[in-house]
Order: structure tokens, then sequence, then C-alpha cells
């Protein structure tokens, strides 16, 4: 019996490709030239991991038909798993052109994104992905996936209650949304949605490393390691590598490197890491070289940990994205503010490069008793996320800037600075530590002209290696995994802020790190007189201050100020001569 190639796709669907495989060869025999035919047999072949064979037979379909957008679409799959990305790109734009609800394509294109670290567009495409196909539940995980790697908290816990909805109990879904409920300080909530899927699966890696994590952050570092120890009992390579990191970071926190070490070998040896935990342990090992002094050692580690991950970064993407701001906001919309953000403004807007002291400065601010430390909000981001739809534009942010009317800049400046005060609440200010925000401090004087920043400036060579040792988990800024991505997207940042503070009326104090720790009182006195603050001795004292920091520099804030950290680069100096170069010719003295 010969099947078509309808029936050859039921019966892989159904029996899979082994059981397929002959039968293709047998229709193909007989009728060499029907597309369909060569289409399945394409889809079998990759299935079973023959992917050149699989390409050539796409290409024979799509010879024959050549406007096919499904074929187009598995054939970029296929050429995506061969490493050949801009050729799946080309493919997958496409099938789109062809069928602009082609779901294959959406989900190929969005991949790809999430893989280079556009995570706004890779967004975009899983909405329109779960819009023509609302009803498939790993659409909405990954929407939700993509939401949270890009800040967009909110909008990611409303995906995975969707996809929850769709599939309920799933464990991943239940601890990705734990993991969303955790990045908002919810931690009472997402510790209880660990706690249903500890209850269905009382062994889950995740969820147990991530509820002893939520210990660790409660201060509760002992009852975090009780919680792993009966996991940590098997052989080497049994003991599964989210159990393996949490305990390491538990260990080298405690100061037991030794074993923690030993954990960390143990994870790099285990067949069942994924990159993403390959990429951490490393990261934990360079920690430990460096506090050990061993800076050879954890530059090497840190070189492996960040080349799992590199490769996300596109200067000329970034280029362009800076560019175009900046040509957007020399046009003059700038000359109708939002008019209720013209009124005094609770928010303060801590901005500048990761590692560059806006945890420490949040921390200070924290302990006066008239401001509330908010930590990273995603409240701007959101507004830029939605600014397109918003306004009815079909032009993407900022083009799309100069289509808004006066209506709704204040009806947005309304709705955020709603926001702000809801958070401040009986404290006269509100800071959003979200450092990214310095992109968009056009849009900010646009909606909330009587908002303050605070520019957080330290020595760029410091600042880069802090990035390059540091690992930022899920969310890191792409261009964080090499020290060439560093040094360009650190020239790029300060074009911006210098453009920012030539053209802008925002009030804005630069504040320097190394000032900052050299002479705390005389400038924490400067700060509070910036926002017209009284003085007051807690601020000193912010290390006693107990609240919640969710950043890297959540160790560092607990402790009283140190000078370890200024001038740091000189023990890597040897290993970062071109980053220096590349420094000073993107303009930073």
């Amino acid at each position: 019996m010969t099947y078509s190639a309808k029936k050859l796709s039921e019966l892989l669907a159904m029996d899979g490709a082994d059981s397929a495989l002959g039968h293709c060869m047998e229709a193909l025999a007989e009728s060499p030239g029907d597309a369909g035919l060569h289409h399945v047999y394409g889809r079998v072949l990759n299935n079973l991991g023959r992917l050149e064979e699989a390409l050539h037979e796409l290409n024979q379909a799509i010879g024959i038909d050549t406007e096919n957008s499904l074929m187009l679409a598995h054939r970029g799959h296929i050429l995506l798993r061969l490493q050949r990305r801009d050729e799946a790109v080309d493919d997958f734009q496409n099938a789109l052109a062809l069928e602009s609800s082609q779901v294959v394509a959406l989900g190929g294109l969005a991949s790809i994104c999430l893989a280079v670290g556009r995570t706004a567009e890779a967004t975009a495409l899983l909405v329109r992905l779960t819009e023509c196909d609302p009803g498939k539940q790993m659409h909405w995980l990954n929407l939700g996936l993509a939401r949270h790697e890009s800040g967009l908290l909110h909008e990611a816990e409303e995906a995975l209650r969707t996809a929850l909805e769709l599939l309920p109990g799933d464990p991943d879904t239940s601890c990705a949304l734990a993991s969303v409920l955790q990045s908002q300080g919810r931690l009472d909530e997402a510790s209880e949605w660990f706690a249903r899927v500890l209850h269905s699966q009382p062994t889950h890696p995740q969820a147990i490393a991530a509820m002893a994590g939520i210990r660790e952050i409660l201060g509760r570092p002992d009852e975090a390691m009780d919680m792993l120890r009966p996991m940590l009992t098997g052989k080497t390579g049994e003991v599964a590598p989210a159990i393996g990191l949490a305990a390491a970071q538990l260990l080298q926190k405690s100061g037991d490197t030794k074993d923690a070490v030993a954990q960390l070998e143990a994870v790099l040896s285990n067949d069942g890491t994924d990159a993403l935990q390959r990429s951490t342990a490393h990261f934990l090992l360079s920690a430990i070289m460096d506090k050990k002094g061993e800076y050879d050692k954890a530059f090497v580690e840190a070189e492996k940990a960040n080349r799992i991950r590199s490769g996300r970064y596109s200067e000329k993407h970034q280029e362009h994205c800076f560019a175009r701001s900046r040509e957007i906001f020399a046009s003059g919309i700038l000359q109708n503010p939002g008019s209720v953000a013209m009124q005094e403004s609770p928010v303060i807007f801590i901005v500048g490069m990761p590692r560059s002291g806006t945890s420490l400065v949040e921390q200070i601010l924290d302990s006066h008793s008239n401001i509330y430390g908010a930590g990273e909000l995603d409240f701007v981001g959101r507004i830029v996320a939605g600014l397109v739809e918003s306004v009815a534009s079909r032009r993407p942010y900022p083009d799309c800037l100069e289509e808004m009317k006066p209506s709704q800049i204040e009806a947005l400046s309304t709705d955020l600075s709603g926001h702000y005060a809801t958070l401040a609440g009986s404290a006269r200010f509100v800071t959003d530590k979200m450092w990214q925000n310095f992109e968009f401090l056009g849009l900010i004087q646009l909606i909330l002209p009587a908002a303050r920043v605070i520019h957080c400036r330290r020595d760029s060579r410091d600042t880069g290696l802090s990035c390059f040792l540091q690992g930022f988990g899920v969310a890191g800024p792409p261009f964080s995994y090499s020290l060439p991505g560093i040094a360009h997207y650190y020239g790029q940042y300060m074009e911006m802020m210098n453009y920012w503070q030539r053209t802008l009326t925002l009030r804005i104090l630069d504040l320097h790190y190394e000032q900052l720790v050299t002479d705390p009182e005389v400038q924490i006195r400067r700060l509070l007189e910036f926002l017209g603050l009284e003085w007051e001795p807690a601020c000193l004292e912010f290390h006693r201050n107990r609240r919640m920091v969710k950043t890297a520099s959540s160790d560092q804030v607990r402790q009283p100020l140190y000078r370890s950290s200024i001038g740091r680069h000189r023990n890597y100096s040897v290993h970062m001569d071109d980053f220096f170069a590349a420094l000073q010719a993107g303009g930073d003295g």
C-alpha cells in the first residue's frame, strides 16, 4: 500500500519517524515529483537527526512548490539545527511574507531572537503566535519565559497563568510562574507555587533549589542547606545540577570553598547539566578563584562561562536603536510634556551601567525615612513595549512617539505617576533602580518631567570587569558576555547619556562610585541635598537595613563600605589590554 503525503504526515505524528521512514521511500519511488512527499520525508529525516538529507528533501519540495509557507518554515528549522542561522531567518521571513500567521515560522524566528538576546522582538513574535494559535500551552509558556527575561514581570505572570489554565498543574510552568513571582519580591506566593510542585513531585530539583534560594534570601542559610542535604547524597553525576549549584552557592558564601568547588566540578561533569547551568558553575568557580587571589584562574573560568552565553549581542542593532532614539528626540517632540507630571514627582530614577553602584545608592536612600526603595521596576519598560498599540501606530518605538497626541501623553503621565505614588505610600519618594532606564530618559521627560535622575558612574575598567565576572542569570544583558561587547555597549551608553545631559531639562545628578566609597558622608549629603531632604545618620548605616535586595549586589549592600573594588581591574590587566584600548577608542578617557 502506497501512502499519500497526508497519510504519511498522520503516520509520522502517531507512530514516529522510524515507522514512517520506509513508507516515505516507497511513496517517493512511485511519485518522485510530489512536493508533499519530499516535504514529509524531510520532516522524517529531521526527526531522525539526519539533517543534511532532510535539508536536501526540503530543497526538492520547495523547488517544486515554491510558495509553500509551511515548507519554508520547516526548512528554516532544519537550517537552524545546522547552525545556518542567517539562512533560517530568510526562510522564516519568506514564510511569513506568504502567510503572516504561519505559526512554525513565528516560533522559529522567536527562538532565534531569544538566542541572540533580542528579547523584545522575540516577545512580539510570541504574542503573535499566541494570537494565531491561542490553545497551545507551550506558546504561552515561552511567552512567559521571554517576558520574564525582558523584565516584563506582570505580563510574564499573565502569560504563565494562561499556560496553567491550558495545562493545570504542569510543573515546568508552575516553576516558571514561581520564579516570576520571586522576581517581583512576592516570596510567599512564589514559595506556595514551588510547594505545589513539590507536593506532586517531592524531589523536583528546580523547585527544591529555588525554595532553598528563597530561604537564603530571607537570611536563613542553615534551613536552605537542610532542604538541599537529602538531595546531595548521590554519587558523582547523580546529584541534579540545580541542587549542586544551589549547594555550591551556599557553601561559597559560608566560606567552605573546598566543598563548593567539589559540587561545581560534579555539576560540570554531569551529562544532564544544561548550558545555562554550566555557565553558572564556571561563574561561581571564577568568584571562588577571585576571592582566593588566583586571578588568572578566575579569568579563565569567567571566559568559559561567558563563551557559553556569548553571541547574543548585535553591535549594529544597538547602534541603530540608540541613534534612532537621538534622531526622534531631536525632532522637537519634547515640547509638549504631560500636564499632570509638570507637578512634583515622587520617583527617583537610578540609572547607569550594571555594576556601577546603583544597588548601593538605592540601599543608602532606602535607609532614609522619606524614601522607599522599590528595586528594579518594569513600569517604563512596559510603557515602551505597549506604546505602539496604545498610540495605534504601525511604527515601532521610538518612531511611534511622533504620532502621540497630547491627550495620550497626559494619560500615560497620569497612569505612571499613579503607579509610583502607590508604591511610595507614606514616603515622599520612591526609587526605580532599573538601570536600563537611561535609554528612555527622553520618554521620561516627556511624561514625567519633574522626576529626578541619579546617574551612577564608576571607573569603566572596573565596571566592565565586574560585568564580565558576574554572570547575571537568565535575564543577563547580552553585551555582558564578552569584553568587546562590554566595551562597545559602554561607548554607546556614554554617547546616549552625554546626549541626554546636553538636551534634556530633567534634573540629573552624576554620582561617582569611587567618591561615594572614599568620602561617603559628603556624597550622601550631596545626594540628599539634590532630593531636598534633611540629613539622617541611618543613611551611613545602610548595611544594617534588612530590606530584600534581588540584584547581583545583594551581598555587597549588606556590608559597610569598602574600597577593595576600586582599581580591581589591575588584578586582571594582563588579560585586558585590548578591552582597555577599546574603551578609550569608544570615547572613555
